[in-house]
């Protein structure tokens, strides 16, 4: 039976991850900064310069989950990023391959390849420069490691995901779905294309790239398989949430309150400002051919789990 260890594993993604590899019959510790109940913990905090020198003690696998997610009040320094989802991961994967780790699986960002044109399709092979301190972060960890897997006898494995959802989803997705539930709200007429992922997917890509054996790349994308647009998103929660009469505004309106909010903010705290807007009617969606050349394939569908998220939202529940 392997020993796996997920850092940051009681956060979004790594709880359920956990539970997962849990089920499939896996002895799981997690990171956390501290004990955390029901589950073997490694205490460790990020911030800290020193990783506890039996992090690693009896671990075949780490799934290195543990990173700085989007800053949605931009109030985080961009040194704050490259300590945690540069400098931790390089100083973790030295450390995991100077143990005997034999898996590395790094949780990466679609944000660390940059854009390409502003209504294209982001090709797995995009280098382009990545647009905020979160993604440039993100860029430097995956260069790190794959200049390291050549070093190393430790597999190594970066998966990147684009916005991902599902039950106790947080950051502008949440911030959304608390707007949309409101039925003086109005919908987004914009159609643009959004790559996202269910949490599950996600989880279970992670888990199968892990398994197979003899991966020619070492860098993958998970998606959907499906591009997503804004005003699809608005209409499917006000449908869910029986708000079935809504109406629609016309873009400019919605920049309109991004610049409103930039005000707005100074004085009590909006839940709109413009770099929010730009990120919501951007085009955001990629190419991720290879993971299904090697039999990874997603019918997850964020229509779908709709109900369970706001049932989440309404219950308080972080699943």
């Amino acid at each position: 039976m392997k020993n796996i260890l997920v850092t940051g594993g009681n956060g979004f993604i790594g709880s359920i991850l956990s539970k997962r590899l849990s089920e499939k019959g896996y002895d799981v510790s997690i990171t956390s900064r501290k004990n955390q109940k029901n589950i073997s913990t490694r205490v460790f905090d990020p911030l800290d310069n020193t990783i506890p020198q039996n992090i690693f003690k009896n671990i075949d696998v780490v799934y290195h989950l543990l990173a700085l997610t989007h800053d949605v009040k931009g109030k985080i320094n961009s040194n704050l990023y490259d300590k945690i989802n540069f400098q931790v991961t390089k100083n973790l994967a030295i450390k995991a391959s100077n143990d005997g780790v034999k898996s590395f699986v790094f949780l990466s960002s679609t944000k660390a390849m940059g854009m390409e044109g502003k209504n294209s399709l982001i090709k797995e092979t995009n280098q382009n420069p990545p647009p905020d301190s979160y993604g440039k972060s993100k860029r430097m960890a995956e260069e790190f490691l794959l200049k390291f897997n050549e070093q190393t006898k430790m597999k190594i494995i970066i998966i990147r995901a684009p916005l991902v959802y599902g039950p106790g989803v947080k950051g502008n997705l949440k911030n959304l779905l608390v707007m949309m539930k409101h039925p003086l709200i109005p919908v987004i007429r914009k159609s643009n294309k959004r790559s996202m992922v269910s949490v599950y997917s996600l989880c279970e890509a992670l888990i199968f790239l892990n398994d197979y054996e003899n991966l020619k790349n070492i860098a993958y994308i998970v998606t959907d398989n499906k591009e997503y647009s804004i005003y699809d998103i608005c209409v499917g929660i006000k449908l869910c949430t029986k708000n079935s009469k809504y109406f629609t505004i016309p873009n400019w309106t919605l920049y309109f309150l991004g610049y409103l909010g930039n005000i707005l903010n100074l004085i009590f705290e909006f839940p709109l400002d413009i770099s929010r807007v730009r990120k919501l009617m951007s085009n955001e969606y990629y190419e991720n051919n290879e993971i299904r050349k090697i039999g990874f394939n997603t019918s997850s569908n964020f229509y779908d789990m709709l109900p369970i998220i706001m049932d989440c939202l309404v219950d308080k529940k972080n699943i």
